[in-house]
């Protein structure tokens, strides 16, 4: 795999814009507060925040207590300087400076000339500056501050619209073209900042330039794909060129055209034949094919841009049905029940994210048996690599615009530069296989419909009519058309979620966001009771492992992290009703990690199992910004909390599924794969000591993309007698042949109420090859075993039980061949000894 990835990642290099006479400006830059004196050094791409901390001006603004020393950074306004030389130029006739990310409000101006002005954090922006440059060049951009431009754009609006999630003193986020989450969420820090948060570069040609290159899939017949090339070329002037479309071990398509003054839009006819389909994880393979798009004048290359595409569809099926309305995606005619996560910016300030830590997240999706990540419409439009990588790893990308949980702006210039935000990303991303569905906003149509903003704001019935005519516009028209001009058979929903889980029927119909056990009062049978017909949002929060922070990072810290108004309350009701009592903030951690576990568990089970209603779980969330209490499976570090571990197990192709209620016990298979498969189920219901009350094997035909039952029993005929429920716990095995495709050990009673012994188990540690091994055994049964060590590593396996007498051997992989020191934590502690 990883020699793969590496390979992956060098032809990746060769992708995207042709950037023949291109130089990149991004070294040596300065910056410093508007009106200072001194200049200090930048990093670009970067922002003020990381190049303060650099400086040694801010302190860390993650640690202790940054979040609120850099408050007062987000009020100034900066500016950024280079001096450059012409001399690394070409000697061609025309000279093109392309931002490709300015973070927002931005001046520019080139050897003291104005150039241009920004207002959108997530459009590239373009300038022709051939006659401004010198031997010598100053590039200059000053930047203001967002705050104080929202809360102008605020008052002349003349009222505030809803901004919930801006945690400043003045909610203004909503008029700010920039990524949400800096003002502050419910699991992250208000850091809002500011500068050049993407590559800066001119790009140098003479007479025409290939400006832009993309591809469409219009027709897959059964032998071959029929398919568009679209190319947008400058030209100076009137003159004639010929284009052409290759694929390796495919026919070139040419065309010969003649090029207008200015900007040509033209179509190039391409197709694939026999061509091999590209899947989702865990349903097939990813194949990928490289397409050049060239500009040649008289047989010599003027410019070329490659690209790489999958040959799929995608349908999504969103229609009445006997039950209410279906939400389903259909990928190459297959109902496909789509399994993932929302994946917010993977750092507060998104331009330190490196590419290791891009690729390891996406890689940890794919091992997790994910096929589908959400990019949740309050960050960032993630990078060309991001798409790039899920093409490859076949992760696929629901994708939000990015407006979440506000009211936005309706007036010409808001929507404008709306416009042209949403066609650049559609023009960038919409041709990669992994794009599924595009989605105007998160939460804003429920937030409006149902979450109490006219009466909190006071809005008059003019101003009511004027916001929601606004939204529609939006979100109905706006957003849509320009997705659609750039590719007509994009999938295109308004919001999510459609449907408000306020209401019971409101489970029937459409995709929902389900927070009845967080923002609710549910427990955890809520996930089990409320099965929607797709499910993009819910979830659990948890504390991330105490190894992870250094020893400034107390207990107190931990709990001033904690962003959501409900507090740390909904941790301790749940843990309280199925953990025993706890001592320490260390226990309280790893309990809070537990509860998570279990409400994943509960939540992912309830939809597999009711797979002929629900067609998919993406639960919030999947990564993090920062160590804190949040709902995150993947804690910022990178470590996997407790509940990702039964993610990864649950988003298997092929599981187990047991339900129980007071008087039976049923036990299903679910196989997502395309094909069936006659599978063998050995059950066995064990002691918390080791003696085997019974056994009992039988066979099941799994039918292919569906749920097969394998079983029904009475709790009487299972148990023998009641006292095993406390007891005894049913190790059920599911094998194809004589492979193990599945497995489990299913439990009667609640963690709390379970009689478990406190003993000592025998921890082996030993060195195999390139990492160690522990070996545990234990002469009674050990629940949720936590593994701790003293060096930085990663484990192929925690919090797990062990089966009384069982050899349970675990891999310990740190860059250094160490023999680390290990911890060992269960809730067997929380029990008297023995």
């Amino acid at each position: 795999m990883r020699y793969i990835i590496t390979v992956f990642i060098c032809l990746l290099s060769f992708l995207g814009f042709s950037q023949n006479g291109a130089v990149e400006l991004n070294q040596n830059w300065q910056f410093r507060k508007v009106g200072d004196a001194e200049w200090m050094s930048a990093n670009v791409p970067g922002c003020v925040h990381t190049d303060l901390f650099d400086n040694g001006v801010i302190e860390d603004p993650l640690g202790l207590g940054g979040e609120a020393k850099c408050k007062w950074v987000e009020n100034e306004n900066w500016e950024y300087q280079l001096v450059f030389s012409k001399q690394g130029l070409t000697d061609r006739k025309h000279q093109t400076l392309i931002f490709e990310g300015l973070d927002t409000y931005a001046s520019v101006l080139l050897n003291g000339n104005s150039i241009l002005t920004t207002e959108n954090m997530f459009r590239r922006y373009e300038v022709e500056v051939s006659s401004l440059l010198k031997v010598e060049n100053e590039l200059k951009i000053v930047f203001e501050s967002p705050v104080k431009d929202g809360i102008e754009k605020r008052d002349e609006l003349g009222y505030d619209l809803p901004s919930p999630s801006d945690a400043g003193e003045e909610k203004i986020a909503s008029f700010v073209r920039k990524a949400g989450y800096q003002f502050g969420w419910d699991w992250g820090p208000r850091l809002v900042s500011s500068g050049i948060w993407k590559p800066v570069r001119i790009e140098s040609w003479n007479d025409v330039r290939l400006e832009n290159f993309r591809l469409r899939q219009d027709t897959i017949l059964e032998n071959r794909m029929e398919g568009t090339a679209f190319f947008r070329i400058e030209s100076v002037g009137e003159t004639q060129v010929d284009l052409e479309v290759s694929i390796p071990g495919q026919t070139k398509k040419t065309k010969s055209v003649a090029l207008k003054k200015g900007l040509n839009d033209v179509e190039v006819l391409y197709s694939i034949m026999n061509p091999k389909i590209w899947w989702p994880n865990g349903t097939g393979e990813q194949p990928l094919y490289l397409v050049t798009g060239a500009v040649s004048n008289n047989s010599k290359t003027i410019s070329q841009s490659i690209r790489k595409i999958g040959v799929r569809s995608v349908e999504l099926i969103n229609k009445p049905d006997e039950i209410g309305t279906s939400f389903f995606f259909e990928v190459n005619g297959e109902p496909i029940f789509m399994k993932g996560a929302n994946m917010i910016p993977q750092s507060i300030f998104p331009s330190s994210v490196t590419e290791k830590e891009m690729v390891d997240l996406l890689v940890t999706a794919k091992k997790s048996n994910m096929n589908m990540l959400r990019v949740w419409g309050g960050g960032i439009y993630q990078s060309d690599r991001f798409y790039e990588l899920c093409d490859s790893l076949g992760i696929l990308v629901w994708q939000d615009a990015m407006f979440a949980c506000s009211m936005y702006p309706w007036d010409q210039a808001f929507e404008e530069t709306v416009k042209t935000e949403i066609r650049q990303q559609a023009e960038r991303i919409s041709d990669h296989a992994c794009l599924a569905v595009w989605c105007g906003n998160n939460e804003v149509d429920v937030a409006w419909n149902n979450w109490g903003w006219q009466s909190e704001f006071k809005y008059n019935k003019a101003q009511q009519d004027s916001i929601w005519a606004g939204y529609k516009r939006l979100f109905h028209e706006v957003i849509s058309q320009e997705i659609k001009s750039v590719n007509p058979k994009s999938i295109y929903v308004s919001t999510s979620p459609i449907s408000n889980w306020g209401k019971a029927e409101n489970f029937n119909h459409h995709n929902m966001h389900y927070w009845g056990v967080w923002h609710g009062t549910d427990d955890f049978d809520g996930f089990q009771k409320n099965i929607p017909r797709f499910m993009s949002e819910y979830g659990f929060q948890s504390f991330p492992i105490l190894k992870n922070l250094s020893s400034e990072s107390t207990e107190a810290l931990l709990e001033s992290r904690q962003k959501s108004y409900k507090g740390n309350k909904e941790i301790d009701r749940h843990l309280n009703q199925h953990f025993p009592a706890y001592k320490s903030f260390e226990d309280y951690v790893y309990l809070s990690q537990l509860t998570q576990q279990l409400a994943m568990k509960t939540a992912i089970e309830s939809h597999r199992l009711n797979r002929h209603k629900c067609m998919g779980t993406l639960y919030w969330q999947f990564n993090d910004v920062w160590l804190g209490p949040t709902w995150s499976t993947i804690d910022a570090s990178g470590n996997w909390k407790a509940a990702h571990y039964t993610v990864a197990d649950l988003y298997k192709t092929i599981i187990l599924l047991p339900e129980t209620n007071d008087k039976s016990f049923k036990l299903s298979v679910v196989n997502d794969d395309l094909d069936a498969h006659q599978l063998a189920v050995k059950m066995k219901l064990i002691v918390f000591t080791g003696e085997v009350v019974w056994t009992k094997e039988s066979v099941v035909n799994a039918v292919s993309n569906s749920v097969s039952r394998v079983g029904e029993w009475s709790l009487k005929e299972l148990m023998k007698n009641p006292g095993l429920k406390r007891v005894a716990v049913l190790e059920i095995e599911l094998f194809r042949a004589d492979s193990l495709v599945d497995s489990e050990l299913f439990y009667f009673s609640k963690p709390k109420e379970l009689m478990l012994s406190n003993v000592d188990p025998k921890v082996e540690v030993e060195l195999d090859g390139d990492h160690s091994v522990v070996r545990i055994t234990s002469p009674v049964l050990l629940k949720n075993v936590l593994l701790t060590t003293d060096v930085k590593s990663k484990l192929s396996e925690n919090y797990f039980d062990v089966l009384p007498g069982e050899i349970k051997l675990i891999k310990v992989f740190t860059k250094m061949v160490v023999i680390p020191e290990v911890k060992l934590k269960s809730v067997n502690q929380f029990y008297p000894r023995l």
